[in-house]
């Protein structure tokens, strides 16, 4: 907990403390010492951001490559899968059926284009019909070899048809491939791609779910990002209105002993879990103090700032949430403010005494014990009565010292200073 003067107080002080002189519970120093208001609540150690690993394949787990607690680093491999299975089904695939299919239609096109030709002769030269004679005129029909040159020309024009059909043929076959059955090739190729499976993040393992030789369920393991921590604590209802985001935040662990840690609260959950419902702590804080625990308790995360050393993911931790805090102001007793702002001291004297004086002040936050004095006549020092109330009658006043120490906690701090 933030510093707050330690004060020895007197439960029997009082009037007649004051007439038998001023004992060691009667006064305080004022003190530069902070002046804290705060929240304690337990919390557990936890990361911000984790990632859970997975698999889309149903084939067994080969081989784990680490343990729970390793630090891995990003791209670091994690887990291999067992593919046996997939490589048989590729390797027993053969000849893709897209490419049967294309090899029969280029038949078809070729047996096609041969037919056309076979027409084109025949309406030349219907069958069993002669050949025509030879004829002297000019205007003959045409001759034997222009004939025979329509002929090849003919049967060229049928097999560039065809090897044009063909190419198209065969294009199309490949185009419609994966309705055909490559997808299944490529779904298994895809598979093989997804054997190996790598780190996404540098983190810890804080979860293994894989078995080797055990199918792949899904999730395989979960990866921790060790490099910002939080501490998830609950607030109760009654002081959940006094926590801001951003409060400043010291907490200790079991496994650091007195080791303080710093932090800020990161985030206030806008709705309670656990706890009674709202309606049944209503009505058992009917006719009581409106302070009483309902039970209702709203989470709130804590970032860890700073120093992260030796904390460990899991762990337990007590955290004191500073709702309010004054660091610049002296620090005294908070029941010797009186009026609001007035305060009595003790001016110590040339023998054994001291007179009763009053000084104005400012203040500001106060806990349950303490106050900061943030301006006004007090000063660093000043011997200041603990219980006005025994000495607001005797201001101007000389008063007996009746302890030996009076005045020797301003001397210590003087020294301490120097």
């Amino acid at each position: 907990m933030a510093a707050s003067l330690f004060f020895v107080t007197a439960c029997g002080g009082g009037e007649g403390a004051a007439k038998e002189g001023v004992a060691a519970g009667d006064y305080a120093v004022a003190a530069r010492e902070d002046v804290v208001n705060s929240i304690v609540v337990d919390g557990t150690v936890e990361p911000i951001r984790t990632a859970g690993i997975s698999s889309t394949l149903t084939v067994p787990v080969q081989t784990v490559h680490v343990q729970v607690g390793d630090r891995v680093k990003q791209g670091q491999l994690l887990v291999t899968m067992d593919t046996s299975s997939i490589e048989r089904q590729l390797n027993a695939s053969g000849e893709p059926i897209a490419m049967t299919a294309a090899a029969g239609q280029v038949q078809r096109v070729v047996q096609d284009a041969g037919k056309a030709i076979h027409d084109s002769i025949s309406s030349i030269f219907p069958q069993n019909a002669p050949l025509p004679a030879p004829a002297p005129a000019p205007n003959q029909g045409p001759s034997q070899e222009e004939i025979e040159q329509a002929l090849v020309e003919a049967h060229e024009q049928g097999r560039a048809q065809g090897q044009s059909e063909a190419q198209q043929a065969i294009e199309e076959q490949l185009a419609a491939q994966p309705e055909m059955g490559g997808a299944d090739t490529s779904a298994l190729e895809y598979q093989m791609e997804e054997r190996e499976i790598f780190a996404p993040m540098d983190g810890v393992v804080t979860k293994i779910e894989a078995q080797e030789g055990s199918p792949a369920g899904g999730a395989l393991l979960t990866i921790a990002d060790a490099s910002r921590l939080l501490v998830k604590a609950n607030v109760r209802e009654s002081d959940v209105a006094k926590v801001k985001e951003g409060n400043r935040v010291e907490f200790t662990t079991p496994v650091t002993g007195d080791k303080k840690f710093e932090g800020r609260v990161r985030k206030i959950a806008p709705m309670a879990e656990g706890g009674d419902s709202p309606a049944r702590a209503l009505q058992q804080g009917q006719g009581q103090s409106q302070s009483k625990d309902s039970g209702i308790l709203f989470p709130v995360e804590i970032e860890v700032v700073g120093d992260m050393n030796d904390l460990r993911l899991g762990g337990s931790a007590r955290a004191e949430i500073i709702t309010d805090e004054s660091r610049d102001g002296l620090s005294i007793p908070r029941d010797a403010v009186f009026e609001d702002n007035k305060v009595l001291v003790f001016v110590p004297g040339d023998d054994s005494s001291a007179t009763v004086e009053e000084r104005n002040v400012k203040t500001g936050v106060k806990n349950d014990t303490d106050i900061a004095v943030t301006g006004g006549d007090l000063k660093e020092g000043d011997i200041v009565v603990a219980w006005p109330d025994d000495y607001k009658d005797k201001i101007g006043q000389s008063v007996q010292v009746v302890d030996e120490n009076f005045g020797q906690d301003k001397q210590d701090k003087q020294d301490k200073k120097d």
